[in-house]
């Protein structure tokens, strides 16, 4: 169970514990304040599994929002006419011929 508890830590208890304090966060996924005179400093924090994840914890990308869900988006039957069509009559083939002329061509 995660505690929510900060933790805090001066200098020189993480010099002299610090495998302690690193196998802590690696154990518990809790972030770590490093003081010097009272005032935070620098923090341990787990490194994040996912890459994701890790880019967004360095700030070097931002979440974008979330999809909606399709029971919100306002979608249309698809019609027999929206499938691509494919020329008919004297054009397909022209271009059935076109198409064997370019094979043929290619493998002399």
């Amino acid at each position: 169970m995660r505690s929510y508890k900060k933790l805090s830590v001066g200098i020189k208890e993480l010099k002299d514990r610090a495998s302690e304090i690193i196998a802590l966060v690696q154990r518990t996924g809790q972030t770590v304040s490093i003081t010097k005179n009272q005032q935070e400093v620098a923090r341990i924090m787990p490194v994040p599994a996912d890459a994701n994840e890790r880019l967004i914890a360095a700030g070097l990308v931002q979440p974008g929002p979330k999809p909606r869900p399709l029971s919100e988006l306002n979608l249309k039957p698809l019609t027999s006419d929206a499938s691509p069509a494919r020329p008919r009559g004297a054009q397909a083939s022209q271009f059935s011929a076109r198409a064997i002329r370019a094979r043929v061509h290619f493998r002399r």
